[in-house]
């Protein structure tokens, strides 16, 4: 089981409205931020979901669990 998980990003500005957007109709919102990185959080308890900027890495695979198809349906990916 995993605790969280953090996720190198090249534009963190960019990559945090992304995430913001994609995660907030489950529930997750910023709940810790610094200059290049902020924690997301489903308001249970600490950040679970992080970004940092800097050197890109290998391309990861996350999926988030929804409660039905109406959670994961965002038109407007970056």
């Amino acid at each position: 089981m995993l605790d969280h998980i953090t996720v190198t990003v090249a534009d963190f500005k960019r990559s945090k409205a992304f995430y913001a957007g994609a995660l907030a109709p489950l529930g997750y919102s910023v709940g810790y931020e610094w200059e290049t990185g902020a924690g997301f959080s489903s308001g249970e308890g600490i950040p679970d979901f992080w970004i940092k900027e800097g050197e890109r890495t290998a391309p990861v695979h996350i999926a988030f669990q929804a409660f039905n198809d109406a959670h994961v349906h965002f038109p407007t990916w970056a």
